[in-house]
């Protein structure tokens, strides 16, 4: 007791026996439990206990009430992160309590395992972390997370080196028509990755026959480059939890190859093919618009006239809308139907997300506003359809919303490189833009005083018009001239110099941040992606299936569309709209090559592991380095300059030695 160091060893070389108080706890618990003075005990207790055979139970993880002294430290808060990972049993029981407990010390943990040469293996770290173990510490600490999915990766066991070594050189060249086309609009790729369902470099050395996936990684079309070849041990890693704690993720975790192959996976093999479909349809149901407005509004002869209204109002049931369209009706039918599927498979589509939300407990991440806005402007779409009356302001609303719509584009990093910095200035605008409403507001109450007009649209105008256009009103009255002066003057040169400021600044902030910005944006997409896909089922197609059931949805959709103008029921049209968009988007979630799909709890096959394919680069050396090399050159020129003065004779060898 009182934790002196000279009873304690005392005890110790009495041989005095180690006993468990009514916890359960010996003194190894207490030393890590009290901390302060008592650190220095441990290494003392931990040796007495080793030699006594009864560290390992002390130690190890039990499903129990008892915690492990390790436990006990971090839960009571008395030794430092530092004399933590200083005196923490050097087991992968020690790092898969940091990882739950106190992720921070994880790094600095695995820095001390490899100091003292006792690094886990991949292979039997993964007996200990799970990949919830790698979300939680995604989720406390993604600055520790990169040397944990350090350690989880290694070069993978080769079966036969002599007849089937593991490639040194790669070829980077597209390997279908489809990375063709992506390579314009996506810069080189220095990583290439593949999801396979076996962990070593396998080869069959009696049938002579290596398995057929190793064929796409051996052909030798150029550019071929130098690679270091990795695999992750973690079974399954690419999922959906990982990715909703990448969304959230800060810190140098995007530069991993092991994060950067899991998002070009899922991202390339099927979150793009979605981000692809919906701009195809939002073009098409744009050009539709554009159509019909034209249709509507074109020459106004008295045959083109009645060839419009026969369009219009020449079906079953009283119209491509299912209603008694008037002559001067100015709603684009076709466009309605297609906008009005739309709409309702963009419903279907939300509903999947909320539905795997639930699936994985988290109903609570659908409620945002980026969802909330994805479920208004669906339910916009299939109002649109069901309009009876003649007001443009849905129809208008729902152009805005298409053409900014195409904004959306993701599949091409060029692209969104530049416009992302313009779409995020919004978030730093709040506090200027304010100021200038404030001022605004402030011009347009004292112009309301000053004359006797409505406020809406009068007064709102002529102040807008003052302070935007700076068009002095053709006024005599001093008083009136000379507020509109200062007006003019405060707004032009204070205010809005000002909200011009911080425009650039925001925008130089946030293009710095581009490829971070680009990066977090690909991850909630994959994320959604994968949310969605467990509600679906992936494995109903192969890939010429899902080209040719494309095709055929593309042309149901033109004979739907083309069908309505004569006299197909407005209700058949729009199933057939519908069926065919959501065959479209089906095909999307299919993955034949099993890249990204969950697995089903009775698949009897084994769990998939990914590969890494990295590109081998010089290090840019660090600052230590540099200094640590320039000394070094500076010691071996001093050592040649004493040799030839030496030679020369200016120095004697009596010196010489003493230097």
């Amino acid at each position: 007791r009182g934790g002196l160091s000279e009873v304690v060893k005392c005890l110790l070389d009495a041989k005095a026996p180690p006993t468990k108080n009514h916890e359960g706890h010996y003194p190894l618990h207490l030393a890590f439990q009290n901390g302060g003075s008592a650190f220095a005990l441990i290494p003392m207790l931990r040796q007495d206990m080793q030699e006594r055979g009864l560290l390992g139970e002390v130690e190890c993880d039990r499903e129990g009430s008892v915690k492990t002294p390790l436990e006990l430290g971090i839960e009571n808060g008395k030794l430092t992160r530092e004399q933590l990972v200083q005196v923490a049993p050097t087991t992968p029981v020690s790092l898969r309590t940091f990882l739950r407990v106190e992720p921070i010390c994880v790094p600095a943990f695995l820095l001390r395992l490899k100091a003292e040469n006792c690094s886990i293996p991949p292979e039997q770290l993964v007996e200990f972390v799970t990949v919830a173990d790698v979300c939680t510490c995604l989720r406390e600490c993604s600055d520790s997370v990169c040397a944990l999915l350090d350690g989880l990766l290694s070069e993978p066991l080769v079966e036969n080196p002599g007849w089937h070594p593991l490639p040194m050189r790669l070829s980077f060249a597209p390997r279908s028509r489809l990375e063709v086309v992506r390579n314009i609009f996506n810069p080189p790729r220095f990583n290439l990755c593949t999801y396979q369902r076996e962990k070593t470099w396998a080869f069959d050395a009696v049938a002579f026959h290596a398995p057929a996936w190793h064929a796409e990684w051996t052909q030798k079309e150029h550019p071929i480059l130098d690679v270091g070849i990795k695999v992750c041990h973690m079974p399954e890693i690419v999922c959906a939890d990982v990715f909703h704690e990448l969304c959230h993720a800060e810190g140098d975790v995007f530069g991993h190859p092991l994060v950067r192959s899991m998002v070009n996976l899922v991202w390339w093999q099927g979150a793009c093919k979605v981000d692809i479909m919906q701009l195809f349809l939002t073009m098409v149901g744009l050009i539709l618009m554009v159509v019909d407005q034209g249709n509507i509004f074109g020459d106004a002869t008295e045959d083109g006239e009645a060839r419009r209204l026969v369009h219009l109002t020449n079906t079953t049931d009283g119209g491509p809308l299912g209603l008694d369209v008037a002559p001067a009706q100015k709603i684009p039918y076709r466009a309605a139907l297609f906008i009005g599927a739309r709409g309702v498979v963009d419903l279907v589509h939300e509903g999947l997300q909320f539905a795997g939300c639930v699936r994985l407990g988290r109903a609570k991440d659908y409620l945002t506003m980026g969802n909330c806005w994805d479920v208004f402007r669906a339910v916009l779409a299939i109002r649109f359809y069901c309009q009876q009356d003649e007001d443009d302001t849905i129809q208008v609303f729902l152009i805005l919303i298409s053409w900014f719509r195409l904004l959306e584009m993701s599949f091409s990093e060029y692209y969104m490189k530049e416009l992302l910095p313009i779409t995020m200035l919004a978030k730093g605008l709040a506090p200027s833009t304010i100021v200038c409403c404030v001022a605004v507001c402030a011009f347009t109450h004292a112009r309301w005083a000053m004359f006797d007009s409505p406020l809406w649209p009068d007064i709102f105008y002529d102040t807008f018009a003052l302070l935007i256009t700076a068009g002095i009103p053709a006024e005599n009255d001093t008083w009136i001239l000379l507020f509109s002066y200062i007006a003019v003057s405060c707004f032009t040169v204070f205010f809005l110099n000002i909200f011009i400021s911080v425009i650039s600044e925001n925008y130089a902030a946030e293009k710095g941040a581009a490829a971070v910005s680009f990066e977090r944006k690909k991850y909630g997409l994959c994320y959604t992606f994968l949310i969605r896909a467990l509600m679906l089922p992936g494995r109903l197609m192969s890939t010429p299936a899902m080209i040719f059931w494309t095709c055929a949805s593309v042309v149901v959709q033109c004979f739907m569309l083309a069908a309505s103008e004569f006299s197909a029921p407005a209700s058949a049209s729009l199933c057939g709209l519908v069926f065919a968009q959501g065959l479209m988007l089906l095909c999307c979630y299919q993955d034949p090559a099993e890249s990204w799909s969950r697995p089903g709890p009775d698949d009897p096959r084994p769990p998939r592991y990914l590969w890494v394919f990295q590109i081998w680069t010089k290090e840019t050396p660090s600052t230590e380095d540099r200094i640590q090399s320039v000394i070094s050159e500076a010691f071996a020129e001093l050592d040649e300059l004493h040799k030839k003065l030496v030679e020369q004779g200016f120095v004697g060898d009596s010196e010489a030695s003493e230097d």
